[in-house]
């Protein structure tokens, strides 16, 4: 199971989760045009809040096992004990179980107060709608977190590229048909169910299932202690990830501002995935692999590395971002959403500047510091509730905005200092220096383009020589290391055109 985590394996693991995510959120994105054109502001503002609200429970369902399932499988097969992987799947499993039907219970007793806004439909098929979408997307995250431990990203990046060929298709079936809000909501409830049985199938496949056999008690208590601290994160994260915004939109101001604001907040996180996808999901695994061989200086150094390109990819992802947000969606969606630029503005700047605290929350919890996060998580979740209960009622979307911004800015802050100040990691702050000097030359060539030229095609334009602009200028100000020129040479090594990359690169790079 090692070679799973060599550098090589690693990269191929990255390129493919990195690949899938871009179908999976092609896909998505042409399916969100598909149904907010053909349900109007108003109806597509519900079946918004439906995918929000079963987002939020699946959250809830995995309850942090999903963390604790990456972090000690992936440690039991670094220590070389491949039954104790197993061990620790069936455990988890089992905890899983009973946090779906907890959380399903309460969902139950609260729905009354859940529903979209102006829903007058039947109830009872709300409930239970949101109920099975929930629980098999949640049952699909667990496989998928189960196979990344053992360090087989490929089941996750399998299951999303099928299944998004499919929402595709079943979407350009039903605007075909004329489908009612119904049958998109029943549809999208049998792509989270063909999810869970897509990634069960390839697990069996793949031979990575359960043991029977008890685990060792101290290992049992290190796990139920992480997966506590992950629940109480997952539970506080739940309600912290745009839900008072959701909800409080939902009841003062109606159905379209929520729209809007799932537009802008489903875009944003689209360019986050389609940036950082494979970094973000190989990252946690192969830590916990380099703590679980004991090499707790190679897993620092991933620290350190991880900042350096979450940083850059965020500074490439906030300035296409803001310039290409008005153009992109007045075309995508139409005028009726014209709302939706101003957050979409605002969310890849903020989302894109603080990208980098994905690095502070994997050495968290890889070093059994989930409670940490868990008090970073909760003095976030407050002032989120403080900040939206007073803006939101009073300045409606924009209150939302800054509401999101606040929670933002505050998580990253606090996840970022306790990774240094915990763990004492060194943040690499003249790489970052170098990164904001090299996105300072694509700055400069996109306001000179806007300076000369106007209109939504100067503004594409301007945002695709800003990346042009700042990777040219991290070449020049030296920005990456021979270090990271390893990972041209092996992806050279399956493609030779780029060996002539690797050439030209390796004389534009430092030494470390």
């Amino acid at each position: 199971m090692s070679s799973n985590f060599d550098r090589s394996s690693v990269l191929k693991g990255a390129v493919l989760v990195t690949l899938s995510t871009y179908i999976n959120y092609a896909s998505g994105l042409v399916a969100s045009i598909l149904v907010a054109r053909a349900l109007g502001s108003h109806d597509y503002g519900q079946y918004a809040y439906f995918v929000w609200l079963a987002g939020t429970l699946t959250s809830l369902y995995c309850g942090g096992v999903t963390f604790s399932a990456m972090r000690f499988v992936a440690d039991e097969l670094g220590s070389g004990n491949v039954e104790g992987a197993r061990r620790v799947q069936a455990l988890l499993r089992r905890w899983f179980v009973v946090a779906v039907i907890l959380v399903s219970v309460a969902y139950a007793a609260a729905s009354r107060w859940l529903l979209p806004a102006d829903w007058h439909q039947s109830i009872a098929l709300f409930v239970t709608l949101v109920l099975v979408a929930a629980a098999t997307k949640a049952a699909y995250l667990f496989g998928a977190s189960i196979s990344k431990g053992h360090g087989r990203f490929d089941i996750d990046a399998n299951t999303t590229n099928l299944m998004s060929l499919v929402n595709i298709a079943g979407v350009v079936a039903l605007v075909v048909l004329h489908g009612s809000l119904n049958a998109y909501l029943m549809f999208f409830v049998a792509l989270c169910v063909g999810h869970a049985l897509l990634v069960r199938r390839l697990m069996r496949r793949a031979n990575i299932a359960p043991s029977r056999a008890e685990l060792d008690p101290e290992l049992k208590s290190r796990i139920a202690k992480h997966c506590l601290w992950s629940a109480l994160l997952f539970v506080v994260a739940a309600f912290s990830n745009k839900s008072f915004e959701n909800v409080l939109l939902n009841w003062y101001i109606g159905p379209e501002a929520v729209a809007w604001f799932a537009i802008a907040a489903a875009m944003s996180r689209g360019g986050t995935d389609m940036l950082a996808a494979g970094l973000s999901s190989v990252l946690m695994p192969v830590m916990s692999h380099a703590f679980g061989s004991k090499d707790r200086e190679r897993a620092y150094r991933i620290f350190s590395d991880a900042v350096r390109y979450y940083f850059f990819l965020g500074l490439l992802l906030s300035g296409i971002g803001y310039l290409w947000a008005e153009p992109v969606i007045l075309l995508l969606y139409g005028e009726q959403y014209q709302p939706a630029v101003l957050g979409l503005q605002v969310m890849m700047l903020v989302g894109g500047l603080t990208l980098f605290d994905g690095a502070a929350a994997s050495i968290l919890t890889t070093t059994d510091n989930q409670s940490a996060r868990v008090v970073i998580a909760v003095v976030t979740l407050v002032l989120t509730c403080a900040t939206a209960v007073i803006l939101i009622p009073r300045y409606g979307f924009v209150g939302a905005l800054i509401t999101h911004s606040v929670s933002r800015i505050t998580y990253f802050a606090a996840s970022v200092g306790a990774a240094v100040w915990l763990l004492d990691c060194r943040l690499p702050l003249r790489e970052l220096l170098r990164a904001v000097i090299a996105a300072l030359v694509g700055v400069v060539i996109a306001v000179l383009v806007l300076e000369f030229w106007s209109g939504d095609v100067a503004e594409v334009v301007a945002g695709a020589l800003y990346v042009v602009g700042a990777l040219a200028g991290s070449v020049l100000f030296r920005v990456w290391t021979k270090n990271d020129l390893k990972l041209v040479a092996v992806a050279a090594d399956r493609f030779p055109a780029l060996r002539k990359l690797e050439v030209w690169l390796s004389t534009h790079t430092r030494a470390r």
